[in-house]
């Protein structure tokens, strides 16, 4: 380390940071809200809800899709409908 009585000596090495991953590596790092909680149950209990009928719930908004989808809960399938996912899988109908 430099000190200002002896400004020639070395200065350590600079440590390399490991890179940061990206938004959609990322696992989930909030809990979901009561919304998206209900939102996701949904999801499961009507596979191949459009997008539009999503959106018209009051309280639902295209951040809490992309949240969703971000974290790989849902997917997109077909024209604007939306699929639960396990572990990147979709699921089918819950008999529960």
């Amino acid at each position: 380390m430099a000190s200002p009585d002896n400004p020639t000596s070395p200065t350590p090495p600079k440590v390399s940071r490991a890179p940061k991953p990206k938004l959609g590596d990322l696992p989930l790092v909030r809990a979901l809200s009561p919304g998206r909680i209900a939102l996701l149950q949904l999801i499961v209990r009507f596979p191949g809800v459009p997008r539009v009928k999503l959106l018209a719930i009051p309280g639902v908004g295209d951040a809490d899709l992309a949240y969703l989808v971000a974290n790989d809960l849902i997917k997109l399938r077909n024209p604007a409908r939306y699929h639960a996912t396990h572990h990147g899988e979709i699921v089918g109908k819950r008999g529960w």
